[in-house]
């Protein structure tokens, strides 16, 4: 029986809003380096790291695990997966490796980095994963 309700892991609020601000910082500080100095290495610098910025405010806006009723939901940049609950077998964290989960097929799914760390996202998807209707 499907209740409606999911929990979207994705990373915090402060990590969001650091990003936003060197998002933002970085154009501010290339166009005032071009108006004052002109095009320098420093300003292709500030140039190259504004693109940088924005485009992890855009990765890290989308980035998601979504912990739905009966389905783990994989939100990322480039990709989006859906993979039912029945089909997960396992999931576990190493050290430098992140988050996995094993289906039941014995395959491995990474899950993208969400600013939580490994053990929490591990257990969050260990409780779900319990709750088997």
């Amino acid at each position: 029986m499907a209740t409606g309700l999911q929990k979207r892991l994705s990373s915090p609020p402060w990590i969001k809003g650091m990003v936003s601000v060197i998002a933002v910082a970085m154009p501010v500080v290339t166009t005032l380096l071009l108006h004052a100095e002109g095009v320098t290495w420093i300003s292709a610098g500030f140039a190259a790291m504004s693109v940088i910025g924005v485009a992890g405010l855009i990765e890290i806006a989308l980035t998601a695990v979504v912990l739905d009723d009966d389905v783990l939901r994989i939100r990322g940049l480039k990709s989006r997966r859906n993979i039912p609950k029945k089909e997960l077998a396992n999931v576990t964290w190493e050290s430098g490796c992140g988050v996995s989960v094993q289906l039941v097929d014995g395959s491995w799914v990474q899950l993208p980095e969400v600013g939580k760390n490994s053990q929490a996202l591990t257990n969050s998807i260990r409780a779900w994963l319990r709750k088997r209707d």
